[in-house]
């Protein structure tokens, strides 16, 4: 991986059949910026992957970084793990710190995403979110 471009705490609402999630990025810089982050099923890659130490089939996403002004795609995100997972590809590092699920994800959800996410079995993973330059 590269040189830090962007590293701070994630706070990802997924939903229940892990087909997509939502959440922001808020920067370590003291910047006060936040950057939402949306992710949905996506395609594996079609160059070789390590397959060798994961069981089952592997999951990918595509993930979208965005602010105000601009959005970063980052496509073939791998997801290690279940519900406690990690995300990651050459540019971007997710590992799960803490994860609520149940009655305190629902608080959570309440408090801080959309209504549409309120009562749909949700799970939430807060963590360190790392973006690299390619």
């Amino acid at each position: 991986m590269g040189t830090v471009k962007l590293s701070g705490v994630a706070f990802l609402c997924f939903a229940e059949d892990d087909s997509k999630f939502q959440g922001v990025v808020v920067p370590s810089d003291d910047s006060g910026a936040q950057l939402g982050v949306a992710g949905h099923l996506g395609d594996p890659p079609t160059n070789n992957f390590d397959e060798c130490c994961f069981d089952g089939q592997q999951t990918f996403y595509d993930i979208t970084l965005a602010d105000d002004e601009d959005e970063v795609v980052f496509r073939h995100v791998m997801r290690i793990g279940g519900d406690n997972c990690t995300l990651q590809c050459g540019q971007l590092l997710f590992e799960t710190r803490e994860l609520l699920v149940g009655r305190s994800a629902e608080e959570y959800i309440t408090k801080n995403f959309p209504e549409r996410f309120q009562n749909k079995n949700c799970y939430i993973c807060i963590g360190e979110m790392t973006v690299y330059d390619a």
